[in-house]
Order: C-alpha cells, then sequence, then structure tokens
C-alpha cells in the first residue's frame, strides 16, 4: 500500500463514539495489528491511525528488498497473515502466478501481500476506518485512560490505545569495529538504500556475521560481482537449510518436555528424540514442534539460566529454527564449492582503514588471520537500540520512565498481554508493544506466528476490552512456524 500522499484514508467511518487506536510502525507487526483492531469493529467501532515514517506499508527491513532472489524462509502455506484464515496468502499467491504452497516466496511478494490484507480488512470493518499517515511518532505521553503521540512533523495525535510495533533497532556497530565506522569502505547497515548495490564495485567483501542477513548479501553481491566473499562469525555457523520436499508437518513434543527441570535438561530431552534413529523423525520437526512450546519455558526460566541461553545456545537455536529456503542454500553451496565463498570461525581483534580498503585482524583457533578487503559488510542483525538516544521514540520512552529495557537487553519489559512496564515496575494499561521490541520478556516473538497471535490479543483487548488469555476471538494455529 504506497501514497504518494500524507495521509491515506480507507474504509468507512461511523458516527458513534470509535476508538481511537495509534499503531506506531508500519511494517509487518503495524499492519498485523491494524488489521486485527478493524476486524473487531464489528464489536466496538473503532478507528486506525497507521504511522509508517517510509512510502511502503508492509516493507519494514523484512519486506522492504526489491530482490527477487530474496526469499521467505517459510513455505508459503505458512505465511498467512490471518490465524483465521490459515490458507489466506498461499491463495493470494496462487492468484499472482506462485500456483505451488510449498514454494518460498520472494519477500517482495509478501510486502504486496500485507498491504493487500490490510486494505481488504480496511474495507470490510463494518465500523471503522484506517488512516495511514507517513510520519514518525518521537514522543509518546501516555495518561491514565488515553495517550498522546507527537509526530517528527510537530502533529500531535490523540488516542485511546497506541500499540509499538516498530520492529526491530538498525544493526549496532560491533565494538571492534567502530573505528572504521565513518569509512567509505564499510557499509554499517546493509538494508540502508544503495547500500547493497555498492558491493557491485567491489573485489573482496568481508561479512562480520552468517546468518540469514549474510545470505541475502551474498545472494546479492555474487550475482552483480566477481567479489570474493568471507563470512565471519563467532561459530562460523551458516543457517541449516529447509529440507527440498514439503514434510508432513511438525512433531508434537509436549509431552516430552513437559516436566523438564532445567533449560540444559529441556536441551537435553529434544536433541535425544531428535538425534534417535527409532524415532524416525527429522530434526527440522522436532524444532518446529519444539518452537510453539519454547516461550512458555522461557517465562519460567531463572535471570541466569537465560542468560546462559542468550550467550552459549541461542546462537545453535538460530542456525536451526531460522533456516535457509532450499533454492538460498543451493546458491551459497555452489558459492562454496567454486572457492567465492569462504566461512570462518574467528573474532575481530582490530581493524585499519587504508587508502580505498579496510584491513580486519582476525583471531582463528588460536592464530592470527588479516584479511584485506574493499567492502565490509555489518551482517551482525538487529542492535541493541532499546537504550537509544531521547531522539528516537524508544529512547525518549526509556528516558522518562516509560519503558525500560528487559533484564538482558534484548528488548523492553512487557506483561504477558504486551502492555508497557515503566520503570517504577508498574504497568502503562493503554499503551500495547508487540513482535521485536517483546524480545527479551519472550523469545519467540519476531516471525509471523508468533506476531499474529499477538496482534489479535492485542486488539481483542484494546477495542472490545477482552482479557488476553482467554479473548473472544480464538487463533488456531498449526502452520509451519517462520
Amino acid at each position: 500500500m504506497e501514497s504518494s500522499e500524507r495521509v491515506t484514508r480507507v474504509g468507512r467511518r461511523d458516527v458513534k463514539k470509535p476508538k481511537h487506536v495509534v499503531v506506531i510502525g508500519g511494517g509487518a507487526s503495524g499492519v498485523l495489528v491494524a488489521a486485527r483492531v478493524l476486524d473487531a469493529t464489528g464489536a466496538h467501532p473503532a478507528r486506525v491511525t497507521l504511522l509508517e515514517r517510509g512510502r511502503i506499508v508492509g516493507a519494514g527491513v523484512a519486506y522492504g528488498t526489491d530482490d527477487s532472489e530474496h526469499l521467505l524462509n517459510v513455505r508459503a502455506s505458512g505465511m498467512s497473515a490471518d490465524p483465521s484464515r490459515p490458507h489466506e496468502f498461499a491463495d493470494w499467491a496462487s492468484g499472482v502466478g506462485m500456483r505451488d504452497p510449498t514454494q518460498f516466496a520472494p519477500r517482495l511478494r509478501y510486502r504486496a501481500y500485507l498491504a493487500n490484507h490490510l486494505e481488504a480488512a480496511a474495507c470490510g470493518a463494518p465500523d471503522g476506518g484506517l488512516d495511514i499517515l507517513h510520519d514518525e511518532a518521537v514522543r509518546l505521553e501516555p495518561s491514565e485512560s488515553r495517550c498522546s503521540i507527537e509526530l517528527r512533523t510537530g502533529r500531535r495525535l490523540d488516542a485511546d490505545a497506541a500499540v509499538v510495533a516498530t520492529g526491530n533497532p538498525p544493526p549496532g556497530v560491533p565494538a571492534a569495529l567502530q573505528p572504521v565506522a565513518h569509512d567509505e569502505s564499510w557499509i554499517g547497515d546493509p538494508w540502508a538504500p544503495g547500500a547493497i548495490e555498492r558491493l557491485a564495485r567491489a573485489r573482496s567483501i568481508l561479512l562480520i556475521g552468517t546468518g540469514l542477513t549474510a545470505i541475502d548479501v551474498l545472494l546479492s553481491a555474487s550475482r552483480t560481482s566477481q567479489a570474493e566473499i568471507v563470512a565471519v562469525s563467532r561459530h562460523g555457523l551458516l543457517p541449516a537449510a529447509h529440507l527440498a520436499d514439503a514434510r508432513p508437518g511438525k512433531v508434537d513434543v509436549t509431552e516430552l518436555v513437559a516436566d523438564a527441570n532445567s533449560l540444559r535438561d529441556l536441551t537435553r530431552r529434544v536433541c535425544a528424540f531428535a538425534r534417535d534413529p527409532e524415532n524416525d523423525v527429522d530434526w527440522r520437526d522436532v524444532v518446529d514442534g519444539f518452537r510453539p512450546l519454547l516461550n512458555a519455558h522461557w517465562t519460567r526460566l531463572s535471570a541466569i539460566e537465560r542468560k546462559n541461553f542468550v550467550t552459549r545456545l541461542a546462537r545453535f537455536w538460530d542456525v536451526h529454527r531460522h533456516r535457509m529456503p532450499p533454492a538460498s542454500a543451493s546458491k551459497v553451496a555452489q558459492l562454496e564449492a567454486t572457492g567465492r565463498l569462504s566461512t570462518l570461525a574467528a573474532t575481530v581483534v582490530s581493524v585499519e582503514a587504508r587508502a580505498a580498503t579496510i584491513s580486519v585482524e582476525l583471531r582463528v583457533a588460536g592464530r592470527t588471520v588479516r584479511v584485506e578487503s574493499d567492502a565490509v559488510v555489518n551482517c551482525t542483525g538487529p542492535g541493541r537500540g532499546w537504550q537509544q538516544s531521547s531522539r528516537t521514540l524508544i529512547g525518549d520512552l526509556v528516558q522518562r520512565g516509560h519503558a525500560i529495557p528487559d533484564p538482558l537487553g534484548l528488548g523492553l519489559a512487557s506483561t504477558p498481554n504486551g502492555q508497557l512496564v515503566d520503570a517504577s515496575g508498574g504497568t502503562i494499561p493503554n499503551v500495547f508493544v508487540l513482535g521485536p521490541p517483546r524480545r527479551g520478556t519472550l523469545w519467540e516473538t519476531t516471525a509471523v506466528p508468533e506476531i499474529r497471535s499477538q496482534a489479535l490479543h492485542i486488539a481483542d483487548h484494546v477495542v472490545i476490552g477482552a482479557p488476553s488469555e482467554s479473548t473472544s476471538r480464538t487463533e488456531s494455529d498449526s502452520s509451519i512456524p517462520s
């Protein structure tokens, strides 16, 4: 959904007193919660103001790419935006020529689907409407029953509730690379406009990070240049790959892990089950079966166990959980086989900017290796920007005590139903967060299945007044997780 106007108005208006919900952020998280609020207007009139500082609604970082080789890492059959219509995206994709629901669709198509999904929700809202403002919230002032949002342009909005759906913070600069953070050979954010295009001129590329961001960058770079690419990370692990053929589905491991008494016990049980040949299961199905249970276990872990998971196990979980589509894995394997891609388990010791290159000293298996590249790309993924400058909305909320980072610094502290927790430990009843800002309070909160569930519950809470735990609408979600 794109507009050259500052305000786009879609849907019907009701003459009664609708609740006004401001959704801050127009990426996937914002679209999902705005659509579910509009769905709830049959129970109570409501209007939504969606704030998106960019031109395109539904893009965000995840779906803002225009490269058709950047694919969803979930089959089309598992990516519906609406839990009550599990085949919606697959049906939509079929209408634009992608008839196999087991395919991995280009992310740019999913962006178009999200915009279409939101427009359909707005047009179908019996007692509500949608305003899209291409602006940015810089200040949020909650009161007992309402809140006020100040925009970058100076405009002020009054609302019954606000939902912070800002997605992931931009990537931070690793401490060891700070000395070259302003060098022209350093690409600090590969998703910034024109960043990946700069790699077409490179002869040698160093990727800092080996996750899905690195996969996207090397797929684009290898197609537009003949550069040799080195990817480094602490463990040197690339994401695992999905199977080429779709399988029947995830394995129910509920009883297996129900009485696990520690994180170590939990991990041991899951790994042992996946490796036992008598179970005749693929490990991917076990991961997908355990994934919906992880948040319940996460909330029961002690602070020490959570920290241990983040520092010792999180990367291994992510490698198996956030998998590459088979087509991407095949291209990566070809790059490795031809010698154009090498992956190192290494840490950065020092960096030095030279005439037209950056020299990076790495520690690899106890020895020092120096890599000289004319492009160094930050592929470390989302930053930890929850204590940013007060010039950002999140930074301002934290600075004024209306929000606090969770103890691990992964996101913002919130209640189980997504209400923001303030510096006093109390809750702000009319301000909610969903998606990536809830990481830390939850672990699995960055993918469509979790976000669409959160969106459903928040919408019921702010529009209907239904408690999150006993929402009047239910989610039946048996899809493959993203």
